[in-house]
């Protein structure tokens, strides 16, 4: 449902899955309509009872597949040419950490699962903050070490305007990742709700610092590659 959000006309985001070949937007909507499928599928499985649970396993890990091709589609579709500092495998990484973060700290509130399960969860919620957190070291080494105006002009607005939002998501991140070291030594239940509430603010800042800090190549830039220079021979 998200994935319609990057279209300008929404009403007609039906179109958008006409595209699968070659647009990561339309595969992007396609996996994550069928992960929505699974994930429905997969709950009426379970409450069908113990005959189907061999049937609830196998749709579980198909709704799992879909959705991890989704988030795939999601972060590949920010790696253009017009946006050099986006065009990383950072990038997908950022985007995979974000779902691990937080899915598994939802799992713990609404699943209730016992204190080995909990265990787990908060592991994973804490290893996938680790990896943001190395995404973003890898964003700011990419800044201080890369001279082209798209890194230069990134980096101005993320350590110049926006240096107490950018300092404030590190933070929220710590702190996420301090609250899951803890959590897997006590496993308690109730502190899922406040690290997601943390992970959840830090997750918005991250993504609202991807979008207004990025600058793109002009126009002179984007037609000098290889892919437009052909475009435009056509």
């Amino acid at each position: 449902g998200v994935s319609v959000l990057h279209l300008g006309r929404p009403a007609v985001a039906w179109k958008a899955m006409r595209n699968v070949a070659h647009s990561w937007l339309s595969r992007e909507v396609v996996l994550f309509c069928a992960f929505a499928t699974a994930s429905f599928a997969y709950v009426g499985a379970l409450t069908a009872g113990a005959p189907s649970g061999r049937v609830a396993m196998t749709v579980g890990v198909a709704a799992c597949a879909l959705g991890g091709a989704g988030i795939y589609a999601s972060g590949r579709l920010y790696l253009v040419p017009a946006r050099p500092v986006w065009r990383s495998g950072r990038t997908v990484v950022a985007f995979f950490a974000t779902a691990v973060a937080t899915g598994p700290l939802l799992a713990v509130l609404a699943g209730h699962p016992d204190a080995g399960g909990r265990r787990l969860l908060f592991a994973l919620a804490g290893a996938a903050t680790l990896a943001q957190l190395a995404a973003i070291q890898h964003l700011v080494a990419s800044l201080a070490l890369r001279r082209e105006r798209e890194f230069a002009l990134t980096a101005k607005l993320l350590f110049g305007p926006f240096r107490a939002l950018f300092a404030a998501r590190v933070a929220l991140a710590l702190a996420v990742l301090a609250g899951c070291v803890w959590a897997v030594a006590a496993a308690p239940w109730a502190a899922a709700g406040g690290l997601l509430v943390l992970a959840v603010a830090g997750e918005f800042l991250g993504r609202y610092l991807f979008f207004v800090t990025v600058t793109p190549m002009t126009a002179a830039q984007r037609f000098s590659t290889g892919r437009d220079t052909r475009r435009i021979a056509r």
